[in-house]
């Protein structure tokens, strides 16, 4: 279940290492990325390689897209390679997940679930009878971000983590049917009180020296991000489409009441299979937990899993929910308050790097959010390809938002390119790109790059900006792809 991580746990990202700046015009012929060794038979030396490698990230800056309000970070192991404007602050867009992730990671298990849970008052067992149970039955939410019906988790061709609800109200059916419940003289009660602040979205709120709302009312219409509460089910959507492979966000409904969506949605299911309730959905808070007993609840799958399902399709309802469940962890769950949560854990995993970061929301939809591109690199660093946030991210060419911007093929390269795992960012000010490719040699190559122009989200989703990174990433060393060994759900802590 989610709670705060164990004093007993090594921490998933290490105390920040100085890492040493390397101008991308001068690299150091006595340092590590410079030594004068042979790769194999007709291959280039490794200083070679890296002043290649060197040179195809440094492309992206002379791009005639590229804006002059743009950062660039490439770092090849622990050293950094090219730094242009690294420690600039800008408008990062979706790569805010990646620090959403990190600080989650870093703040609960990554093996924690959810729980939802459905009760009933104890003392109202006692008077079943001819098959009529007199009371409601309570559906109390855990938070829960992925919890869904089969056909809205599956909507996606990407395989993603989802908690099917339809097996909690089988439990639930179930433990009535044992007691010889067929109707209940009562209604579904959908209690979100797991974040007490009960606040949908932030389209109205300006924070203190703000002129603009959290969130631009202009982005409500395109169904960027779902209600918020502590009792989500699909999302808090009442009807959503998916048409020919596409999901088309601004076709979906949201439920003005998200919490009475879930309690009418859960009372559907429970009818669907032959119970009869009598009075109609609603909201309100469950008794204290010693006056219920429980009919059934469920887990949800594991927190590296979660994350690695925003991460890969930028889900912006589960980064909202994650940062929740992170404030309410530490010192509450109102979006302030977790956004400053988020910033003590960047300046303690980043030190000085972690200059400049402001924080507004989880997912990047604010413009009041501020990233360096010095900073995202140094967490994908500090991570490592082997770590579940790393390999969270979407396989360019594979998988996600980068499932169509995979690396060329042309000219011609010895073997496989190496896999990139990458988060894209896009909006209205940003166009954003940050990964990691591990090369065949066993060398990593970790990226960020942030633009920001008005007009950046009518770039191609696989523009030249983002192909240029990627190609420089995937070829490097010409040699085989590298998988990442690590699979969500099976990762563990050293000791």
């Amino acid at each position: 279940m989610i709670g705060r991580r164990g004093e007993h746990r090594r921490r998933l990202f290490p105390a920040v290492l100085a890492a040493a700046t390397v101008a991308a015009t001068a690299l150091s012929a006595t340092s590590g990325a410079g030594a004068e060794t042979t790769l194999g038979a007709g291959s280039v030396t490794v200083k070679e390689s890296t002043q290649r490698l060197v040179g195809e990230f440094s492309k992206v800056s002379s791009l005639g897209i590229a804006p002059s309000s743009m950062c660039l970070t490439v770092l090849l192991d622990d050293d950094v390679i090219v730094d242009d404007q690294g420690d600039t602050a800008l408008v990062p867009a979706s790569l805010m997940k990646i620090v959403t992730a990190a600080a989650a990671l870093d703040t609960l298990e990554p093996g924690a679930t959810y729980s939802t849970e459905v009760f009933v008052r104890t003392a109202s067992l006692g008077s079943i009878s001819d098959g009529m149970f007199h009371g409601d039955v309570y559906l109390v939410g855990g938070g829960d971000p992925v919890l869904n019906t089969p056909g809205y988790g599956e909507r996606i061709p990407d395989a993603v983590a989802y908690t099917d609800v339809t097996e909690l109200a089988d439990l639930v059916r179930q433990s009535l049917a044992k007691r010889g419940v067929r109707r209940v003289q009562g209604r579904i009660v959908g209690d979100d009180s797991r974040y007490p602040d009960r606040v949908r979205d932030y389209y109205r709120e300006i924070p203190p020296g703000g002129e603009d709302p959290v969130w631009r009312y202009s982005d409500d219409a395109v169904n960027f991000v779902g209600p918020l509460s502590g009792l989500l089910i699909n999302d808090g959507y009442v009807s959503y489409t998916w048409k020919t492979g596409i999901l088309d966000r601004r076709e979906y409904v949201r439920a003005a009441d998200p919490t009475r969506h879930a309690a009418s949605l859960f009372d559907d299911l429970l009818e669907a299979r032959g119970l009869v309730i009598t009075s109609r959905p609603q909201t309100g808070t469950a008794p204290p937990r010693s006056q219920l007993t429980s009919l059934g609840r469920i887990e949800s799958p594991k927190m590296d899993q979660i994350v690695a399902r925003m991460l890969t399709r930028s889900d912006n309802t589960i980064a909202e929910m994650l940062l929740k469940e992170i404030g309410r962890q530490t010192l509450g769950s109102e979006r302030a308050v977790a956004a400053d949560v988020v910033e003590g854990i960047m300046q303690q995993m980043l030190g000085p790097l972690a200059a400049g970061i402001d924080i507004a929301d989880g997912s990047g939809l604010s413009r009041y959010n501020r990233l360096t591109c010095a900073a995202v690199a140094e967490l994908l660093r500090q991570a490592g390809p082997r770590s579940p946030l790393v390999a969270g991210l979407a396989v360019a060419g594979r998988s996600g938002t980068l499932r169509t911007c995979g690396p060329a093929t042309w000219p011609p390269i010895s073997d496989s390119p190496n896999a990139v795992y990458a988060k894209t960012g896009t909006a209205h000010l940003s166009n954003a790109l940050a990964g990691v490719a591990l090369a065949a040699n066993g060398e990593t190559v970790t990226f960020a790059m942030i633009a920001n122009r008005r007009h950046m989200d009518q770039l191609d989703k696989c523009n030249a900006l983002r192909r240029t990174l990627i190609n420089a990433a995937a070829r490097y060393t010409y040699g085989p792809v590298a998988e990442f060994p690590y699979e969500p759900g099976f990762f563990t802590l050293p000791g």
